[in-house]
């Protein structure tokens, strides 16, 4: 694998071709709830996703495993890099690759498009929670049926986004950040679906 990645003749022959299947559906997706599929596939595959998914030993019962949701939706590394003054010169260069990226993809409106998710990961950096408050471990076990999700966090189809991870039959999650999740759900219920 690391000789394939190192050759750098092959991939600039290759271009974008080998995620061009993932971009059609990506393209393809007809609503939000295709979209929070595709965000489902998110640890297998090419996918981003405004949340992410961890399967690890319960905190309060470590004799079970549990399926973990944790605020996502960020490319840079942390909240402060969107809403830091300090690192508004980080931002604009993710910007300008995030326009390169869209543009080597093919993708339609580069610049507009990359300052458009730029803006929509801002959001989400918002009312993402801080570090510190990410490592309060009671304020951030919150267990809930993923249909107690859904009512909690009504602007993401929970189901469709669990069934895309292959977890459709789950019957307890965890929300790590379960004030944070109705905001985004609600920023991804918002955003326009291009």
């Amino acid at each position: 694998a690391y000789l394939a990645f190192m050759d750098e003749g092959r991939a600039e022959a290759l271009g974008a071709a080998p995620i061009a299947p993932d971009l059609a559906a990506i393209r393809a997706a007809a609503g939000k709830g295709e979209l929070a599929a595709l965000m489902g596939h998110a640890d297998s595959g090419f996918q981003s996703s405004v949340f992410r998914l961890g399967i690890g030993n319960d905190e309060k019962a470590p004799d079970r495993y549990a399926v973990e949701i944790v605020q996502g939706g960020l490319g840079l590394p942390d909240r402060d890099y969107y809403l830091t003054p300090a690192f508004a010169e980080k931002k604009a260069a993710y910007q300008a690759y995030m326009a390169q990226m869209l543009r080597l993809a093919g993708w339609e409106n580069p610049d507009a498009n990359a300052a458009a998710i730029v803006d929509f990961e801002t959001q989400i950096a918002q009312v993402s929670w801080t570090r510190a408050e990410r490592r309060d471990p009671d304020k951030s076990y919150n267990p809930m049926s993923p249909a107690e999700l859904q009512g909690a966090a009504p602007g993401f189809d929970w189901a469709a986004w669990l069934n895309g991870a292959e977890l459709g039959g789950v019957r307890r999650v965890i929300v790590r950040e379960n004030t944070a999740a109705p905001k985004v759900a609600a920023i991804f219920a918002a955003a326009p679906l291009p």
